[in-house]
């Protein structure tokens, strides 16, 4: 709908913008800890972390249970470079 109502593609624009630096905003408290590499762009990770999730609806919605532990494994192993390992 978007697509041919301006208004409502900058509405949904704001608000994506706004929920994106909030998370980031969340991450810099992780950084500043030392937990997220000082190196990682906040914005793009709060991005990536959101596209995710939207990954892990789909096994809601098929209702694929079968695949939720091996889902969430390869989900930390991608999220692991982005973190600080003692």
């Amino acid at each position: 709908m978007s697509f041919n109502d301006k208004t409502l593609a900058q509405v949904l624009k704001n608000r994506q913008t706004n929920l994106s630096q909030h998370l980031a905003d969340s991450f810099q408290i992780a950084k500043d800890h030392e937990w997220v590499r000082q190196d990682v762009d906040l914005i793009a990770l709060s991005y990536w972390l959101q596209g995710v999730f939207i990954g892990h609806i789909l096994l809601d919605v098929t209702n694929q249970v079968e695949y939720d532990e091996r889902w969430s494994e390869i989900a930390f192993k991608a999220l692991q470079p982005f973190l600080v390992v003692d």
